[in-house]
């Protein structure tokens, strides 16, 4: 072609799967390009392509380089010769058309932000029209010279960037930290035991008595934007018995753990620090479980104070 395209185009992302840090998402778009330009023997062709509707497939949320995450998909459109028309040394002039699917791979990087996200991305687009459609609009258009192409390439390459705005954000991806109680341990209320061993002819039982945790929108340096930071603390106790006499009780002790989370969908992925393994911690309306993976018991956490309430009020507007 005689020229670079150039256009614009909009498309809506709608997420259908993300586990294990990836997502799936659909979208649904359009885009138009401008500024279409062939020229032949006796014959000069203008126009834009359009493209609607556009259906895509996206995994997300891959690690890319600095503090961004990459992205990969197909795509595929409706794409239709529009305002286009084609003319003769002579001065004459006739209306072109052709319509055809396009359909092509995308590969980009995206960076969030709190507000919004940018993104750029390179694909490339087979689009060939098998057939031209010519409407003569001059007197002098009497006939379509033989010479004239009956078909048109337009596949190639193309560069675009953009801003993505997200319309719906989890109430856990809040900017202000959140700060959710222990309220028991599996269908146990605190205090509650949460491992047991024997020593000689006792039995040492250890018992949580109060915990938090803590979700900030601090972001971890030299980390992918959409991690925020956490911190798990557990009070617990160690309690000596035999048989059902109590020997001694320690003080109160603080387990602390820091890491890292992110939210997808509902859910948290957790992170802690120290190259500890991860795990999922699962959102229920107000509450936040999540299974210790040192001791195998079930903690529920609570939103504290006015953030409960707020999150209950959130909840039954969805439902």
């Amino acid at each position: 072609l005689g020229g670079v395209l150039c256009g614009a185009g909009a498309e809506v992302l709608l997420d259908v799967a993300g586990r294990n840090g990836a997502h799936v998402e659909l979208g649904f778009g359009l885009a138009y390009l401008g500024g279409l330009k062939e020229t032949r023997d006796d014959f000069e062709l203008r126009g834009a392509v359009r493209t609607l509707p556009t259906l895509s497939a996206y995994v997300t949320e891959l690690k890319g380089p600095f503090q961004s995450e990459m992205y990969g998909g197909v795509g595929v459109g409706l794409a239709e010769l529009t305002n286009a028309q084609a003319y003769t040394d002579s001065g004459a002039r006739y209306g072109t058309g052709g319509n055809t699917v396009e359909f092509g791979p995308t590969l980009g990087v995206y960076r969030d932000t709190r507000w919004f996200g940018l993104f750029a991305e390179v694909s490339y687009r087979w689009r060939r029209l098998p057939s031209l459609k010519f409407e003569g609009s001059d007197e002098e258009a009497a006939g379509v010279p033989g010479i004239w192409p009956r078909s048109l390439d337009l596949s190639g390459a193309h560069l675009a960037a953009g801003l993505q705005i997200n319309l719906r954000r989890s109430p856990l991806d809040a900017a202000t930290p959140q700060v959710w109680t222990l309220a028991r341990v599996d269908a146990e209320d605190l205090p509650a035991i949460i491992g047991v061993r024997a020593e000689d002819s006792t039995t040492i039982s250890t018992e949580v008595l109060f915990g938090t945790l803590t979700l900030t929108d601090t972001v971890p340096p030299n980390d992918t934007i959409r991690w925020r930071r956490y911190v798990l603390d557990l009070h617990t106790r160690d309690v000596t018995r035999k048989g059902e006499t109590i020997l001694a009780m320690t003080t109160r002790t603080s387990r602390i753990e820091r890491g890292r989370y992110r939210v997808v969908e509902d859910d948290l992925l957790m992170q802690p620090d120290g190259g500890l393994p991860g795990y999922t911690a699962i959102r229920y309306g107000n509450q936040i479980r999540i299974r210790d993976g040192r001791t195998g018991y079930g903690l529920v956490f609570q939103q504290s104070g006015a953030e409960a309430g707020a999150s209950k009020s959130s909840d039954d507007e969805e439902s």
